[in-house]
């Protein structure tokens, strides 16, 4: 997801919340095609991705406005959708992600945090009240090369993602994400809708997001806390 979006935080170090600005840019790049040369956008995505993506955190209650945090996550990974080719059938599709990961904040000395991980995350997909679709996704992921600054860092972020999103065939989309972990639960939802259903020239996604649980920025991994911020998306 690419995404820009602004709300009141739960700051780490003090009582009380503050004003963020939360954006994300993400790209993706196929490197190695296994659907034979045939590149369709309707055609399954099956192959060898590369990836990046970047997560930064702007203290707008702050004097001078500093960015108070940033996640930069390159990764390397499989992608197989359509196992079967949509003939399994207790499932309307299952898709099939593994990979690697780099987690980290750039930043040097007691400030530095860093991990990296494999991971595994099937999708299974099904339609459901013949007008939309349910999308079940858990992310089971192993941490190594964990920093010495964040050793615990699986006590707050855990070993499983749950992800579980709704989409409308009108563009209405809700994705959650529940994280058990030894310490604290997590849970994330984010609802997002196509304004260009509202008004044709508007290519954007509406975007509301609300999370309680372990903070998501790295230097707060282990600080539990609150948000709801409001912001559009370019990509979902």
């Amino acid at each position: 997801p690419m995404y820009v979006a602004v709300g009141k935080v739960s700051h780490p170090f003090t009582s009380d919340d503050v004003i963020y600005c939360n954006f994300q840019i993400s790209f993706r790049y196929e490197l190695i095609d296994f659907n034979k040369g045939e590149h369709s956008r309707k055609k399954p995505s099956r192959g060898f991705n590369l990836a990046y993506t970047q997560k930064s955190f702007w203290h707008l209650s702050s004097h001078s406005s500093p960015f108070f945090d940033s996640n930069y996550k390159p990764s390397a990974f499989f992608i197989y959708q359509s196992v079967g080719n949509n003939t399994i059938s207790w499932v309307d599709r299952l898709d099939v992600e593994q990979g690697y990961q780099h987690h980290s904040n750039g930043r040097d000395s007691t400030s530095s945090r860093s991990t990296e991980y494999l991971y595994l995350k099937p999708t299974l997909v099904w339609r459901t009240f013949k007008n939309s679709s349910l999308f079940l996704s858990p992310r089971f992921q192993y941490y190594f090369k964990v920093e010495n600054n964040n050793y615990d860092v699986s006590d707050y972020w855990g070993f499983v993602d749950l992800e579980v999103s709704w989409r409308a065939d009108f563009g209405l989309q809700l994705e959650t994400h529940s994280i058990p972990a030894k310490k604290t639960f997590t849970f994330d939802a984010t609802l997002t809708y196509p304004m260009e259903k509202l008004l044709k020239n508007l290519n954007f996604f509406l975007m509301i997001n609300y999370r309680q649980g372990a903070g998501d920025t790295f230097l707060t991994y282990n600080f539990m806390g609150r948000r709801i911020i409001f912001g559009f998306a370019l990509s979902r």
